[in-house]
């Protein structure tokens, strides 16, 4: 399975939690393991004030080791903004991560109930 790591996902494997366990069970199973430039904004923007700055960005590369990074291109800003239309309850950081694993044939891997029913999208 090839995977793209949303924010929330990012920030379980980084706590250590019991999803987080689940979502680094995901990506040990997977070919190939995605997030986005902007997914890495959301988790760092989540850490400060909890971690200092040295350690968040020692998580981060860990992060960046294992996963492959993807920018948000104009096509993938277009579909995002299709898919915000639809799901107005999604943030735009989502809706763009998400937008991005449909364009690379992505599974979505996300705890956020309201990617329930779209498809593509792994929910831990």
């Amino acid at each position: 399975m090839r995977i793209l790591l949303d924010a929330w996902a990012i920030l379980e494997l980084i706590k250590g939690s019991d999803k987080g366990a689940k979502v680094e069970e995901i990506v040990r199973d997977s070919t190939l393991a995605c997030t986005t430039s902007l997914n890495l904004y959301e988790a760092k923007y989540k850490l400060t004030g909890r971690y200092g700055e040295a350690r968040i960005d020692k998580m981060l590369d860990e992060v960046r080791a294992t996963t492959q990074i993807l920018p948000i291109t104009e096509e993938a800003a277009l579909a995002a903004a299709e898919v915000k239309l639809q799901q107005k309850q999604l943030s735009a950081v989502d809706c763009n991560a998400y937008a991005v694993a449909r364009l690379h044939k992505l599974e979505f891997v996300t705890g956020d109930k309201g990617f329930t029913g779209l498809e593509g999208v792994v929910l831990v």
